[in-house]
Order: C-alpha cells, then structure tokens, then sequence
C-alpha cells in the first residue's frame, strides 16, 4: 500500500503538470494583454516572423553569449541570451537557411519556431499574429521537420512514413517515397512492412535519413525545417535528395516554404535568403552573391570552406556512377518481416516457452543464494524471526480461549487472577511478534537488497559481455533490455524472499496443528479436512493470476519500447505531432495483454469469493461438532476450542503458502531468463582478458583477405563478399562509396564487433588472427568517432574519461592538449563550467559540432595507434571542421587511421583510398593513382569539378 501510494504521487505529478508552453500562455500572455483562448484556426503558415526574439534556455539560465565591450563608458563586457534581439521574417515558397559557427543560435531558432520554448523578450508571429494564439499541435501540422541525427520508431518502414501524415492516400505515400529516393525498399522481402529494428538500428544512417525525409514529405506542410538533413548521405544521394526538395517547393502551387540549418554552405548556395547567426545575434543577412559581395562574415565561412575543400564536392554522379549506387543499396539492405507476422509469432512463442520453463525448471536456489553470501549472518536470524511471527497467532489462540474460558469462572477473584495472567501472556505474544516480525522483515529486506543490487550489476554485465551481433536481434532491444534489467532482479528476489513467508507458514502450520491435537484430537481430525477446502479455494487465486499474467510478458514488452523510443526522442515526436497515434500504438499493445479480461476478471472475482466465504461454513460445520462433542462429554469447551482455532490458523498458514505461488512463477520464469542470459556464450566477450597480445605494443599493420560477412540477424543479405587489403602501420586509408555499401561494416569488423563468416582480419607485423588476439587490448588500441555523437548525461570531463579504461590515467596537461586539439574553447565562455559543464541526456545542453568536438576529444585521451573515423566532421561548421580537420591530421601521425569519408575533400590526403561499392573494393590508391585510372573515383572528382 505504501508503495502504490507513493507511485501514486509520481504518477500525479506528471499527470496533472501544465506544459511550460501553456503555462506561459495563460499566466502571461492571456491574462496581461487580455486574449481569447488558443483557437485551432490554422491550416497553413504564410510567414514567420521574429520580432526582436531574446531567449535563454530554461535547463541553462546560466547560459549566455558574450559580446563585445559595450560602448556606455562603464568599461564593462556585458552578456546576452542564447538569442539577443533578433529579428527576421520567412515567408512562403522561400528557401531560407540559416548559417553561423557551432552555437551560434541556429538550432535555437528552429525550436522556437516549431515552439518548443516561448521566448523570454519579444514575439515570434505567424501570419501576423502572436505565435501562442495558435494550438501548438495546429502549429506543427504546418511544418514538417528533418533532423540532423535520423529518429526511427520500433515498427515497420511503412509506420514510420505515416506518421507523417496517417490519412495519406496510397498515391501520397509513393509519391513521398519516391521523392526520397527510397527505391532500394521495394527490394526487401516485406518491402514497406519491414521492421526497422529499435531506433532504426536495421538500416544505415542514410536509409534512415531517407526515411525521414519521406516522413517529412508525406506530411504536405507549408514549411519543411531541415536541420542539417541531408549531413548523413553520401554525395549523390544527397544531391538527388536536395534536388527533389527544390523541384518540390517550386512545382507546388501554394508554394512549400524550406527553412535550413547547415554547415556545408554547398548546400544553401541556391537558397533565397540567407541568414548568418554569430553569438545569437543576426549579422547578415541576403543571399549567396549579394553576401559573397559584402566579403563579410559569410563571405569568410565559404572561403574557409572552399580553402579546405578545394572544391564543392557534392555535384551529380553520372549515370554510370548513380546506377552502381542503386546496386549498392540493393546490396545493403536488411531483410526482417512483417511486424504483424513477427508479434503474432512471438506471442505463441513466449506462450510455449513460459509453459514449459514453468514445468520443467527447476530453479538453482543454491546459486541464487550465493548472491548472498556476504549476508549469510542475516538469513538464520531472518528465518528465526519468520518462524516465530508465524508461530505467533496459533500461540495466541492458548491466551485468547483461556481468556473465554476465564469468563465462566464463578469465583471473580480467580477469574480475575487468570485474566490478568491472560493479559500478560498477550502481552508478551505481542512483544514477541514485534521483535520477530521486525528482524525477519528487516533481516530479509536487507538480503532481497542486497540480491538485486548484484542481479542488476551481473545481469547488466552480462549484457555488455555479449557480442553486437546480440543486440542486433529483435528480441534484444533497448526496451526489453531494460525492463528486463528492471524486472528480472526483482521477480527472483521473490524466491529468497518466498522463504520468509514459507518459514512464517510452515510455523502457523505446525504450531497450529500441534495445539489442535494436544487438546482435543477429535475435534482436531474433523477439522482438519476444512485445510484441503481453504488450500483448494486459495490454489484457484494462484491459478487465476497465472493466467492473467499469460500474455503479459511479449506486449507488454513492445508497449515499454513505444515509450522508450518516444521519450528518447520527444522533441522528434512533437515535431511530427505524432503523440496521439503513439499513445494509440502503445494502447494497442497494452489491449492484447489485456485480451480476455472480463472473463479472467470474472472468474478471478469468483475465486476469491470462494476462498473468503468458504470460510462461514467452515466456522459453523466446526462449531456444529464442536456442539455435538461437548454434549456427549467427548470434550469439554476449552478442549473444542483449542482445536478449532489450531486448525483455523494451520489452514490460514497453508492459504498463505499456496497463494506464494503466483509470484513465485513469474520469479521462475525471470530465474530462467536471467541465469540463461549470464550463462550465454558470447561469441566475441569483450570483457574476459584471453587472448594474445602482440609483442609490438603499437602494432596498427591491419590486413583484410577475402573477407566475406553478413550480420547475424540478416543472413540472406551479403554486406561484404570478398574484401581484401593490406595497410601497413602508420598509414591513413579513405573508405568512399556510396551510402550502405559496407564501409561502417568495415570498421565494426575492424573493432571485432562481428567476425566474418569467411576470410580473415589480421593485425600486426606477426600477421595475427584477429579473433586471436586480447579484444579489450585491441579495443584499447583504437580511437573511434562516429557519425552521430553519443554522449552521457554527465560532465564533459567525465565523458572524456570514458575514453580510458579503469587502469589509465593521463596528465593534466594532456587533457589541456586534446582540448586545444579538438577546439574546446567553448567550454570556457559564455558561463559554461569548463570540463565541468553538464551536457545534459545525450548531449541535448551541446549543439551538434560541440557535442561532435567532445567526442574526438574522447577517442583522442587514450592516444591510441588506431584511429576510426566514420564521418567525424560532419556535422562541423565550416570554421571548427578545419580546425579539427588539422588536429585529426596530427593525430594520424605515426597511427594507422580509417576514416568513412562522403566529402571526397576529407581523404585527399590520404596515403591509400578504398572505393567500396557494393561490397567489394572496386579500387584502390592514393588520390593521384586513382585519377590517373579514370575510373569510378575519378568520375567522383570530375563531377565534383564541374
């Protein structure tokens, strides 16, 4: 009860909290200025305008941009907000971008104009009207958005697109999909019904992006926002895609307004108006010849950019070049089926499963109890403690009939004499309890503690322990990870703590039926075929609860993934406007693990009945006997008595053992699941030190030789077939090709994520096999940055350190090294705390080139001799990618380093170029060899030359 009452209150607390949004509209904008209510009256968006807009984000008041010295005389620098007085106007059918360095503000205006925040000062208009005069959910119907980092839910390729808009018609939908460029579906097995796996994990980030993209199609919005959308495709793909969104806004006839964020200015050059952002403030604005005219601050980014890239590399392949990309796609795609086809398969599997675990498990309580080993000295006093509370109400039954019986006393004072010694022996029963009920409870809640607390630490393990491939399986995501880590711990724990009302039952029990024959034995036989009636009547309660827990387990699994994909990715989900058909999804799920309720309910509601009113005849069948005896002087009525209450508390005992059950299946079921998780093989255990380790400690010689793989889950599909390459310690490789074709394979291969089916992956001078060697040595060895950052709700310090192991440490010094290396710099102004600065869940407190720079930071503190770079500067601003551009250039020096590249530009440099295509290498060289072949690379450069 004490804990449903403080569920109760957390559940409250979300429920009736007022969106800040809201809260804000009526507290200060209805109330001051004397408006009507927010009015639905909006279908389509004419203009946006900012109307000199200052903001602060709430989480970060601290937060600001410092500006230049201000000229009052008073000699002091002053600070602005994260947006200081801006103001601007979009209007329909225009291509507006938005410009600046990493944390100038970009992202922040697109999240005022989707209004996820109200502005602190000043007012953002629609159609000339206060933005908060509008529903929010009528204002994000208008716009449809795609981000920089591609969210997916768990559910099919066809679900995802609809969400955009779930009333488009079968034409729409294609239309949208083929805008998208997403021809490499009709490829898969189930086509759109294909599930993508928790997070979209299943497809590559540009199949992701693509996807989203329809999503945002689909919708028909008069705006579609990008924040750097198109960052995660590769050249050709993305072009296709920009120029689809160009012919779309002007092949409409109302228009669609494109309002960018962007980094690479390639991208926005045709825009209609362009607004460069510096330190929250608006510094120019116009479009690309009339800004490269002013040779200000634009003027600089494109040259910084031009200077680093040598030319614009993001021009139109040949047909040659854009065919081979679809047979790329072909290549690269998953294979999984139907989401209807898998639940319903699941279902009847986990039915079968849980049927059996329950009849033929048998659970290794031995084992489970040496999770509590160092608590042993609590588990004789808690068992002690048990058996003593149990044995307490049969104990008082003696005081409670010698009390009745002390009432037919004729003589007061001898009737008082033995009430009083009635009273004091109650007394001393409810002392006894009190000390017994309080060490078995406390002695027991401190095992059951102590038992999850090293459940979840060995289940979590585990976990980490397996392979990657393991968290490919669909039956392994995010969701049912955790609930797994959530519910498993403490369903077993019901066993250990099973004991102690097993010992207080077993206690009732014994003591009862002692009591009973000691008195009177016939009453005592003829009562005790009342115990099989109550077992009887509290077994259909066991049975009942069994049943009802049948179908819980697999839905109500896939409900808990709904809510972790949506709260993980809530500002995706508001954009989309999608939170009702979430709330309908996830309903439908928690609806089949409710399917045939009534009935379970009804004959639940009958069985207890049966047990609480068995009890009326019981009592007066016992007393009938009881009569019956007394009459013939069998007995006399202190005898009956005794014997009756004995057996009435044996049974009570008996109930409470049987009723024990329904917990203790489900705790067997999670018993099983756990064991048979920590007990799982992994193919490739990261954690375990075995292996060798080669003699030349910095050994990067990487060697590659007909590697042929396909992941785990997806056999039908052949990612590599036949990869080989030699690399020699020190040198730096260039992975380009086309968006899936296996360059990220690669390097999980290389990470020894995955072993390859055939071939092999050799390192060092002694050519050692990789699935040879110590894989946390290797993994030690390589300094990995991917495309999308991940970071942890911590400091940044503490995510840098997440770089080395439990063993390493570095210098100060260093670290004030790999800061100046990546451009940390940030982290010292505008009110941050340096390294000590919260980057709040995944990073949300940093824009994207910040969070990108903290993550090179950490692959750069272990100074490793590999480096793996899967497009570590895309989501750079102009300024900061050549400035770590150059670190990671120094970095590479004396380290065997592969970098993922879409941006031909970024592996010039390098010593040897891979060109993957279809899941071979289809060439190989240095940039001049490759020219001078003229072929597939250098139809790349040519194209980019143009």
């Amino acid at each position: 009860m004490k804990a449903a009452q403080a569920a109760a209150g957390r559940f409250y607390s979300i429920v009736n909290n007022k969106p800040l949004i809201q809260r804000r509209l009526k507290a200060k904008f209805h109330l001051l200025l004397g408006l009507q209510d927010e009015r639905e009256g909006l279908d389509s968006i004419d203009k946006f305008e900012f109307d000199n807009v200052h903001f602060t984000y709430p989480a970060r008041p601290d937060v600001k941009v410092r500006m230049g010295e201000h000229g009052n005389g008073l000699g002091k620098k002053l600070l602005c907000k994260v947006l200081n007085s801006l103001s601007f106007t979009i209007q329909r059918g225009q291509k507006v971008a938005f410009v600046g360095e990493s944390g100038s503000g970009k992202s922040t205006v697109m999240a005022l104009l989707e209004r996820f925040y109200d502005p602190d000062a000043g007012t953002v208009l629609v159609n000339g009207q206060d933005m908060r005069t509008f529903k929010v959910s009528a204002l994000r119907r208008c716009i449809g958005y795609v981000g920089q980092e591609p969210v997916l839910f768990a559910s099919s390729i066809r679900n995802n697109i609809m969400q955009g808009n779930p009333e488009a018609s079968k034409e729409e939908f294609a239309k949208a999909c083929r805008d998208a460029q997403l021809d490499y579906v009709e490829n898969l097995p189930e086509q759109y019904n294909t599930f993508v796996g928790a997070g979209g994990g299943q497809l590559s980030g540009g199949q992701k992006q693509r996807i989203a993209i329809a999503r945002a199609l689909l919708k028909k919005a008069s705006f579609l926002f990008l924040d750097e959308a198109t960052s995660a495709l590769d050249n050709a793909s993305e072009k296709m895609i920009q120029a689809t969104i160009d012919s779309i806004s002007s092949n409409m006839t109302e228009g669609l307004g494109i309002v960018s964020i962007a980094h690479r200015l390639s991208t926005v050059r045709n825009a209609d108006l362009i607004y460069v952002l510096s330190r929250g403030s608006l510094v120019e604005r116009g479009n690309h010849t009339s800004l490269m005219e002013k040779k200000g601050m634009y003027y600089a980014l494109v040259a910084a950019q031009e200077s680093s890239h040598k030319a614009d590399e993001d021009e139109k392949l040949d047909n040659e070049v854009s065919e081979q990309q679809k047979t790329e796609r072909r290549g690269s795609t998953v294979s999984a089926e139907s989401e209807t086809a898998r639940a319903t398969r699941e279902k009847k599997a986990e039915e079968e499963r849980e049927k059996e675990i329950a009849s033929k498990y048998k659970v290794p309580m031995m084992r489970l109890m040496s999770y509590n080993k160092p608590e042993w000295a609590f588990f004789v006093p808690a068992v002690l403690g048990a058996l003593a509370d149990g044995a307490s109400m049969p104990v008082c039954t003696i005081a409670l009939v010698g009390s009745m019986d002390g009432f037919f006393n004729p003589d007061k004072e001898a009737m008082r004499a033995d009430l009083e010694l009635m009273a004091i022996i109650f007394v001393i029963i409810g002392v006894s309890n009190f000390l017994a009920a309080t060490i078995s409870h406390g002695c027991f809640a401190i095992l059951g503690e102590a038992m999850t607390q090293r459940l979840r630490i060995a289940i979590l393990t585990g976990m980490f322990r397996q392979e990657v491939g393991f968290h490919d399986d669909p039956a392994h995501t995010p969701g049912m990870l955790s609930k797994a880590l959530e519910l498993w711990a403490f369903r077993v724990t019901v066993l250990c703590k099973s004991v102690q009302s097993k010992a207080a039952a077993f206690a009732s029990l014994v003591v009862g039926l002692v009591i009973a024959f000691v008195y009177c034995w016939q009453m005592s036989l003829v009562m005790l075929g009342s115990i099989p009636i109550m077992v009887v009547a509290n077994a259909i309660q066991v049975v009942v609860l069994m049943g009802a827990s049948k179908n819980e387990n697999a839905n109500l699994t896939n409900a808990q993934q709904i809510v972790v994909d949506s709260v993980m990715n809530a500002r995706t989900v508001q954009a989309l406007g999608v939170e009702k058909s979430l709330v309908s999804l996830y309903m439908g799920w928690v609806k089949k693990s409710s399917v045939g309720m009534w009935s379970r309910n009804l004959l639940a509601g009958f069985g207890f009945g049966v047990a609480n009113g068995i009890m009326f005849p019981v009592m007066a069948g016992g007393f009938y006997v009881a009569s019956i005896l007394i009459r013939d002087g069998t007995a006399d009525f202190t005898g009956v008595m005794m014997a009756f209450m004995g057996v009435f508390y044996a049974g009570m005992g008996a109930g409470q053992a049987a009723v024990m059950a329904g917990d203790a299946t489900k705790a067997k079921v999670a018993c099983h699941d756990m064991f048979k998780l920590m007990d799982r093989v992994s193919q490739i255990n990261g954690l375990e030190p075995v292996g060798e380790i080669p003699k030349e400690l910095h050994a990067g010689h990487i060697e590659f030789e007909d590697v042929k793989f396909f992941y785990p889950f997806r056999p039908e599909i052949q990612v590599l077939k036949g990869i080989s390459f030699k690399i020699s310690a020190g040198m730096s490789v260039g992975l380009v090709g086309p968006s899936g074709g296996g360059k990220s394979t690669v390097m999980s291969l290389i990470q020894r994520f995955y072993d390859p089916q055939e071939g092999g992956v050799f390192i060092g001078k002694e050519r050692m096999a990789l699935s040879t060697v110590n894989i946390r040595w290797w993994r030690r060895q390589i300094g990995f940055v991917g495309q999308e950052p991940v970071l942890f709700n911590t400091t940044v310090r503490s995510n840098i350190m997440y770089g080395l192991s439990d063993d390493e440490t570095v210098s100060e010094d260093y670290v004030k090294k790999c800061e100046g290396m990546c451009n940390l710099g940030f982290l010292y102004k505008n009110g941050n705390k340096g390294l000590e600065t919260e980057v709040g869940p995944r990073g949300s407190r940093l824009s994207g080139g910040q969070k990108q720079r903290v993550a090179i930071c950490r692959a750069l503190i272990r100074n490793p001799p590999v480096m793996l770079l899967d497009e570590a500067t895309s989501a750079l601003d102009t300024q900061s990618e050549a400035i770590v551009q150059k670190a990671l250039e120094a970095a590479r020096e004396g380290r065997t380093s592969f970098a993922i590249a879409h941006r031909l530009s970024t592996v010039q440099g390098c010593d040897i170029i891979l060109v993957n295509a279809d899941g071979r290498v289809v060439e190989s060289g240095n940039h001049t060899e490759l020219m001078q072949h003229k072929g597939v690379y250098y139809k790349l450069q040519m194209q980019a030359q143009k």
